[in-house]
C-alpha cells in the first residue's frame, strides 16, 4: 500500500493529516447534509493530498512539519469548497445579480 501511495506522490503523513483537518472542519460545519460533508471531506482530503507539497514550497517553514501541513490544507480547502457552493448556488439561482455582486466586490478591494 505505501509503495502505491508513494508512487502517487502521495505521503502517509500528508493522508493522516489531511484526514485530521477535513474531520476537524466537519465539527465545526454548520447545517450541512450527509451528501455536501462526503463531498467536502473528500474535497478537503484530496486538496491536501495533492496541493501539501505546494503549501510546503510556499510556505517554508512548514517543511519541519508536513503532517501540519496537510491538516491545515485539509482544514483550509473545505472552507474554500463551502465558498464554492455558496457561489454555485447563488448564480443558479440568480446569475446576473450574482456575478454583477463578484465584480462589486473585486472593485471594492480595488479602492483600498
Amino acid at each position: 500500500m505505501e509503495e502505491l501511495l508513494t508512487n502517487l506522490g502521495i505521503k502517509i503523513v500528508y493522508v493522516i493529516g489531511s484526514i485530521c483537518g477535513s474531520v476537524v472542519s466537519l465539527i465545526f460545519a454548520k447545517k450541512v447534509s450527509y451528501t455536501k460533508a462526503v463531498i467536502h471531506f473528500l474535497g478537503g482530503f484530496m486538496s491536501a493530498l495533492f496541493l501539501t507539497d505546494l503549501i510546503i514550497k510556499l510556505m517554508p517553514f512548514l517543511e519541519t512539519t508536513p503532517g501540519a501541513a496537510g491538516f491545515l490544507t485539509g482544514f483550509c480547502s473545505m472552507g474554500v469548497l463551502e465558498g464554492i457552493f455558496w457561489v454555485t448556488q447563488r448564480f443558479s439561482k440568480n446569475p446576473i445579480e450574482t456575478i454583477k455582486q463578484i465584480k462589486n466586490l473585486k472593485e471594492d478591494s480595488d479602492d483600498s
